[in-house]
């Protein structure tokens, strides 16, 4: 799917280079150092710098002018990412307890203050579950992007490695109302029937 030399790995985390040819071709890597991060807050940021303080980043300044500079070109319409978590300090059970909602959640709220027209909805998993149902969030992280189109995506985890680029690709979709499919591929979808549930499974490793 990327083009490029095979990406390298932090072996006690997996945490690999992340390959943006296909969105950007300036745009060669993003990577995301393996750190002891400090907690931040959860924030609904809107296009405002909110990586104050001591917080250790995780995107590089230049991945994240970057980044800024595809969002500038390429984002038309407003994209609302609500991201389902646990936050600091709530009451977690043992069937609800979230190893990775920190790291998401900063990986987001990164990303969200690059544009003005990514708004990222930080949402409690446990006391918002009707929003969480409502939105066909059955763990977390879990995150609903919602753009120009009437569809909407759905990511459970953290999306790192292959799959940043991935989400950043969706960013630009959804705003734009449209994907790079082929006219043959439009012609069998609208031939579909029925309702289909596609899932894609995906591993850092």
């Amino acid at each position: 799917m990327f083009g490029g030399p095979p990406p390298t790995a932090c072996g006690c985390c997996h945490h690999k280079l992340l390959p943006l040819e296909s969105v950007d071709r300036p745009l060669r890597r993003v990577s995301l150092p393996h750190a002891e991060r400090r907690p931040g807050r959860i924030i609904h940021p809107t296009g405002t710098d909110n990586l104050k303080g001591n917080i250790m980043t995780l995107l590089r300044d230049k991945d994240r002018r970057q980044l800024t500079d595809i969002f500038s070109r390429q984002l038309q319409d407003s994209v609302t990412l609500d991201f389902f978590t646990q936050k600091s300090g709530s009451v977690s059970t043992a069937s609800h307890e979230c190893h990775t909602c920190r790291e998401a959640g900063q990986l987001l709220e990164e990303v969200a203050a690059l544009s003005d027209k990514i708004q990222l909805l930080v949402h409690d998993f446990l006391d918002q579950s009707e929003d969480a149902q409502r939105l066909g969030v059955d763990k977390i992280p879990g995150l609903v992007l919602k753009g120009r189109s009437k569809g909407v995506l759905r990511y459970f985890g953290v999306p790192a490695g292959y799959e940043f680029g991935a989400l950043v690709e969706d960013l630009v979709d959804l705003s734009r109302g449209a994907t790079p499919l082929s006219a043959a591929a439009r012609q069998g979808l609208s031939e579909l029937r029925a309702p289909v549930h596609i899932k894609v499974l995906v591993t850092p490793t």
